[in-house]
């Protein structure tokens, strides 16, 4: 069974959190722009022409992070629209806004392919225009609890649907995907896997999703949902 981490944070982030469960295993960063593979991966994956950072190759599905500060400030100057992002806020007030330490925030200001940002105007609709602008210049813009993540056009289900590509070509048999979520930026992750997950929230609900789709929902909360839904999955393909 491969646990792969999928996430919003930085490749710095997540290879931190990958260390410290001791995983060996690809993780996918700043909301699906890249899939990283430990380096020792490239023979038993047949991975062949990847790009190397370090201990590590890469698939990159983003776009560099320096091309959307660009399209972020041409947006703000040209349309006025109220927002701010990493690039304007320091670390310190990053702190104070997400209750991450010093060292945890340093790692979350090292964004390669994603740019978050905070719309000042409440506006719900004011919100819907300034998504619409950024995706109507081909880029995509998702939600994820605190931030908006503006990045390239792609998603956690791009990336995750090219894994699930990869390990399929190394058997002949039928490999089985299941993916956990708790947020909007995780339906394009659901929508590609086998056995999709709405983790409930702290609040006692869920995301919303689509009706005509087949979800999970966990009776538990964060970790105690994750280890619900892993432990059902694993007890229904057991029995099979």
């Amino acid at each position: 069974i491969t646990l792969i981490l999928c996430s919003s944070k930085t490749f710095a982030e997540m290879e931190f959190y990958s260390k410290k469960l001791q995983l060996n295993e690809p993780f996918i960063v700043e909301n699906g722009s890249v899939i990283y593979f430990p380096i020792c991966l490239m023979d038993a994956l047949k991975l062949k022409g990847l790009n190397r950072d370090g201990d590590y190759v890469y698939i990159e599905l983003g776009v560099d992070r320096d091309q959307l500060i660009h399209l972020f400030n041409a947006a703000r100057r040209e349309k006025g629209f109220q927002i701010r992002s990493f690039s304007d806020i320091g670390l310190n007030e990053l702190m104070e806004m997400t209750s991450l330490s010093q060292d945890e925030a340093a790692l979350a200001m090292k964004r390669q392919y994603s740019e978050p940002f905070i719309i000042s105007d409440n506006n719900p609709a004011r919100a819907g225009e300034i998504i619409d602008e950024f995706r109507s210049c081909g880029f995509n813009v998702v939600s994820g609890g605190r931030f908006f993540h503006l990045m390239g056009k792609t998603d956690k289900g791009a990336a995750v649907k090219k894994l699930i590509e990869i390990y399929s070509t190394l058997s002949s048999d039928k490999v089985y995907s299941m993916g956990l979520g708790d947020s909007e930026n995780d339906l394009p992750l659901l929508l590609v896997v086998d056995f999709p997950v709405l983790v409930r929230k702290w609040d006692g609900s869920w995301i919303d999703s689509p009706a005509t789709e087949k979800f999970y929902r966990t009776e538990g909360i964060g970790p105690k949902g994750w280890n619900e839904a892993v432990l059902d999955f694993l007890k229904d393909k057991c029995s099979q």
